[in-house]
């Protein structure tokens, strides 16, 4: 874990090997995040319980969905990803880079708000 300031935005970073995160959506929301990004990994292609974590949020903060790798390049169950479905956007194929590109999505989203 850790924070960081881009652009006057404050970030935190974490990391976690499971869901039960999302699912406390009450802090997301209460905690003054304004945005997720994330990497649900395997998750993303069956993970009902996080799409639903998800979609508890109502909206009411972006979440970018990051995949290193081009999804869509790879086998085909790999293609059909469950939580697309509550994502605002998903970058996908372009290694440790997708971080940097979410963050910049997040920063656009963020001035297009102000």
């Amino acid at each position: 874990s850790g924070t960081a300031t881009a652009n006057g935005n404050v970030l935190y970073f974490t990391g976690y090997l499971g869901e039960e995160p999302l699912f406390e959506g009450d802090i997301v929301i209460d905690g003054g995040i304004s945005g997720i990004i994330f990497n649900p990994g395997a998750y993303s292609h069956y993970s009902i319980a996080l799409l639903d974590a998800l979609k508890a949020l109502g909206g009411k903060v972006p979440v970018i969905e990051v995949h290193l790798s081009n999804v869509h390049a790879r086998e085909d169950f790999r293609k059909h990803l469950v939580t697309t479905q509550a994502a605002t956007g998903v970058i996908a194929g372009f290694g440790s880079a997708s971080y940097i590109l979410a963050l910049e999505a997040l920063d656009k989203i963020f001035k297009k708000q102000n």
